[in-house]
């Protein structure tokens, strides 16, 4: 199997960092803000940012202005994302510990992709691990640091 020529970078402040496939190396260190994912010598231009499904509606009511702050950074870069660690019928079905009406977390979840940063969905983490690790390496290949190495 080839592996890819990139380093994925897993933010220090990551307690339960997503796991990734051996195509590519890990390091874990401090990621500039708005990010807890991205990738080596790219810092400034690729971040995920990740959120479980509680955290994010954290994000959205309580934690709102650190949030804000946080966006703004992340929209600094050219390649970024918001990676939501649960399905999207989760959120709409109001399965997080909050009395916020699913409606309105929607309402500010496309406000947020109506600004310029995508947010994804993806059901557990093995599928935020496979999710994040496809799109960093696309945003790397966009970016020119993706260097293909055959394993020998």
């Amino acid at each position: 199997m080839d592996a890819i020529g990139i380093t994925i970078v897993i933010d220090t402040r990551e307690q339960r960092p997503l796991l990734f496939s051996d195509r590519v190396q890990t390091v874990r260190a401090t990621v500039p803000s708005g990010a807890d994912y991205t990738v080596l010598g790219h810092e400034s231009e690729i971040g995920i940012e990740r959120k479980s499904l509680d955290d994010l509606v954290g994000s959205l009511t309580a934690n709102r202005a650190r949030f804000a702050r946080s966006l703004v950074k992340l929209r600094e870069r050219q390649w970024r994302l918001i990676l939501i660690e649960a399905p999207l019928t989760a959120m709409l079905a109001g399965w997080y510990h909050s009395k916020v009406n699913p409606s309105a977390l929607l309402g500010s979840v496309c406000g947020i992709m109506t600004d310029g940063i995508p947010v994804c969905f993806a059901d557990d983490a093995t599928h935020a691990a496979q999710l994040a690790e496809r799109w960093l390496v696309k945003a790397a290949t966009r970016a020119g640091a993706v260097q293909w190495k055959t394993r020998t």
